[in-house]
C-alpha cells in the first residue's frame, strides 16, 4: 500500500510508512478532540480529555440514531421484495 502526503509517496509496510500513518491518525484524533471541546462534548483534564454530561447525551442520541438506522435498513431489506397490498375499494 502506498500512502501519499505532502508531495511524497511512502510505502506503508516499512517503518517510515507506519510512522507517517501514526502521525496522521494522531492529528485526526487531536483535531476531533479539540473541536469536541469547543462544543463542550469533552473537557480537558490533567491526564487528557473526559466526556461531559452534554457529551454523554450526544453519545446516547448517536447510539439511538444508529440503532434506528440499522432497524430501518433491515425493514427495507425485508419488505423490498413484497408488493404493497393497497386497495382503494
Amino acid at each position: 500500500m502506498t500512502v501519499e502526503g505532502a508531495g511524497t509517496k511512502v510505502e506503508a509496510t516499512d517503518e517510515q510508512g507506519r510512522q507517517f500513518t501514526r502521525r496522521l491518525l494522531y492529528q485526526l484524533a487531536e483535531r476531533l478532540l479539540l473541536s469536541s471541546a469547543q462544543y463542550s462534548i469533552v473537557m480537558q483534564v490533567p491526564m487528557g480529555f473526559a466526556i461531559t454530561d452534554t457529551g454523554r447525551r450526544v453519545l446516547l442520541h448517536l447510539t439511538d440514531a444508529d440503532i434506528f438506522l440499522k432497524e430501518l435498513v433491515e425493514a427495507h431489506r425485508r419488505f423490498q421484495g413484497e408488493r404493497p397490498k393497497l386497495s382503494l375499494l
